[in-house]
């Protein structure tokens, strides 16, 4: 993954964090894989696995805000020749 491409996709999912808590769903759904086998684990329930299930769960859990903010910060970013890993850690608000 090139530097910009890598840039661009931590962008997309920052976003989709901040579009998510005024109660927006979408920008994360577009982000996760049509695949079947996609799954999704998050605070508000259990593991979905399915397109489908990962689409009512990211709903679900968007249903919990409606005006919220975001403030993110990048710990850490490990990358490798075709990988990377990256560490936020996000203040939401309660």
């Amino acid at each position: 993954m090139k530097a910009n491409d890598l840039d661009s996709a931590i962008e997309q999912s920052h976003a989709a964090l901040g579009a998510i808590l005024k109660g927006d769903p979408s920008g994360y759904q577009a982000l996760y894989s049509d695949a079947e086998d996609v799954t999704l684990g998050n605070p508000f329930g259990p593991y979905a696995c399915g397109r489908q299930k990962v689409e009512a769960t990211l709903a679900g859990a968007a249903s919990h805000y409606r005006d919220g903010e975001v403030t993110a910060m990048s710990l850490s970013l490990l990358k490798s020749v075709g990988q990377a890993s990256l560490v936020d850690d996000a203040m939401l608000p309660s």
